[in-house]
């Protein structure tokens, strides 16, 4: 997460296929929360993005800025993506922002 402004953050991060590092995904679902996501728990808790690019083939560097935000506040961002069968991935790192 980096390049914040009073209310988005940037968050990057590296494609990942669609059967592990081969292909391309189908669909990214990424949620933010004020409070770590580090577990299915918290990760049911945060709130849902909106307007999640459409996944670029393995490897590619994706971007997608979070909007929205409250200024002066920290943020966890995490994320899973899905295949075309919708076979969800684990849960990612927790990247962290501040507006």
């Amino acid at each position: 997460a980096a390049n914040p402004t009073t209310d988005s953050v940037t968050v990057t991060w590296t494609a990942p296929g669609d059967d592990g590092n081969v292909g391309t995904a189908k669909w990214y679902d990424v949620r933010y929360s004020k409070s770590p996501i580090t577990d299915e728990t918290s990760w049911n808790a945060a709130t849902p993005c909106e307007g999640e690019p459409v996944p670029n083939p393995a490897g590619a560097q994706e971007t997608f800025i979070v909007t929205g935000l409250s200024s002066g506040t920290t943020y966890h961002f995490a994320m899973k993506t899905a295949d075309e069968m919708e076979l969800w991935s684990g849960l990612s790192n927790d990247a962290v922002g501040t507006t």
